[in-house]
């Protein structure tokens, strides 16, 4: 995957998350589906548009999607050194959403982009 493509799904996928503060994060829950949408989102066009495979798009945008928490947490950790006290736990919670949704996403587009492909070739 292209650097540039890699920052933008940390960029557009983290967003939502670093302009809130901590209270806002824990207490509504709506950035976090923002969030995930926005990664679909970004996920899916980078996988229609351009050659890449399954899993590389899969893993990449795990470790993207990860390091914008990380990001969150850095951000919220120089407010306030006690927030995300249970930060491992908070990253596997997202990282099974993030296999979940881009799982289903990403089978989703290949299809889309499969019949597309097939569709062309027809013509």
């Amino acid at each position: 995957m292209k650097p540039l493509h890699f920052i933008s799904i940390v960029t557009i996928s983290g967003l939502p998350w670093w302009l809130i503060n901590y209270h806002t994060y824990t207490s509504n829950h709506n950035f976090t589906y923002l969030s995930f949408s926005l990664l679909a989102l970004t996920i899916s066009f980078i996988f229609f548009k351009f050659d890449y495979k399954f899993w590389n798009v899969l893993m990449m945008s795990l470790l993207a999607h990860q390091l914008a928490l990380i990001v969150k947490v850095v951000i919220d950790i120089f407010e306030n050194s006690t927030n995300h006290n249970l930060l491992p736990f908070e990253m596997i919670i997202y990282l099974f959403f993030d296999v979940l949704v881009l799982i289903s996403v990403l089978l989703i587009v290949s299809k889309i982009k499969h019949y597309h492909l097939n569709k062309n070739q027809k013509n």
